[in-house]
Parts: structure tokens; sequence; C-alpha cells
């Protein structure tokens, strides 16, 4: 072990191989079916059962743990309603977007495609439709461009997000990091009925 200037780096002699060989793929698996079994929104029973898993686990191992609970600013998404045309879409919302006025939020969709297309297409004032998933940047940059909302376009599946970089324990000069814009993600097939060019 050798230590610089508060960093602590461990050097280990056991080969990288050997180590894999060490890996049971069937019990990476069960630990890996025990701990997505739930939705494990922080700060849920949920989670604290798969950290638990965890935990006893790393004990069983040989580990020695301890486990931190903290007072954190979370955001836990509520319901998504998504209607085009009179049509209903399955949709989810995200963690730290802006809720809707009550009323839900009215506008024109406008395709806007990846992130590169934002310097050819004005979303200014309209509801960006945009291929991915949800991450922080490209909302930031949905909203930077005049977007009042932003619908992602997600795979097979739509995919739980947070919006924002600031989690757990923000200050006030972090504001403006969060979004000012409602977000969410609908399914690559209902993306493709009728919404993309």
């Amino acid at each position: 072990m050798e230590s610089r200037k508060g960093a602590i780096l461990l050097y280990s002699t056991i080969n990288e191989n050997k180590m894999l060989e060490k890996v049971n793929p069937k019990t990476l698996m069960d630990f890996t079916k025990n701990i997505s079994k739930e939705v494990r929104l922080s700060g849920t029973i949920e989670e604290w059962r798969a950290i638990k898993f965890v935990e006893e686990k790393l004990i069983s191992f040989g580990f020695e743990t301890k486990l931190y609970k903290r007072i954190a600013y979370i955001s836990h998404p509520k319901e998504s309603l998504l209607t085009i045309d009179n049509q209903k879409i399955d949709s989810i919302t995200h963690s730290m977007a802006l809720s809707t006025p009550e009323k839900g939020l009215k506008g024109e969709l406008i395709f806007v495609g990846t992130e590169e297309d934002f310097k050819d297409i004005s979303v200014k004032g309209k509801i960006a439709l945009i291929d991915g998933l949800a991450t922080p940047d490209i909302v930031a940059l949905a909203e930077q461009n005049g977007a009042i909302a932003a619908v992602f376009i997600n795979g097979e599946y739509t995919h739980e997000m947070i919006v924002s970089t600031v989690w757990g324990n923000p200050d006030l000069e972090q504001r403006s990091k969060y979004p000012n814009i409602p977000v969410i993600s609908i399914k690559y097939q209902d993306g493709q009925n009728g919404l993309t060019p």
C-alpha cells in the first residue's frame, strides 16, 4: 500500500485471470436476480432490502461493512400521461423533472432526433421529441433551446432516469442545474407510430 496526498493506492499481486476464474456465473446471476426483483427507488424499503442483501453477501465473503443513513433531497417520479391526437401513449416521467401545471401542458410536438440536431431545428416554445435516453445534458440542451417539455423515445422498454446532475444534498448555488421543463419517455414502438418522420 502506498499513501500520497490523502489518496490510498492499493497494489495486489493477484493475477486478474485467477480472480476471474473464481467468479461463479450462476452465483453472479442469482445475486443480480435478487437485487433486481423489485423497483428500488431511493429511500424506500425495497432499496433497503437490496442494500441489506448486498451487505449480508459482503459479510459472508469476509468483508467488514458499515451502512450510513442520511437525509437527502430525492425525487420519486409519479404518473405520466401523454396524449397525442386523442390517442393515449404509455409513458413514464423521471426523477427531478419539473411537474406540469395541474391541468397538464399542451404544445406542438417537434421531432428533433438526436443531440446534434438541435442546431438545425428550432424547439422554442415547443415540445421536443428526442431519440435516446433522458439524460441531464440533453434535457438541459432542450431547455436552453427554448423547449417547454421533452419527450424521449427509448428502446423496447422505457428506462428510469434522473434528469439532473444534482442529487442528495444540494445547495442554492446548484438550483440552476435542475430542469425547469417536464420530461417523459416513451417506448420505441410508440415513437415510431406516426410521431417521427
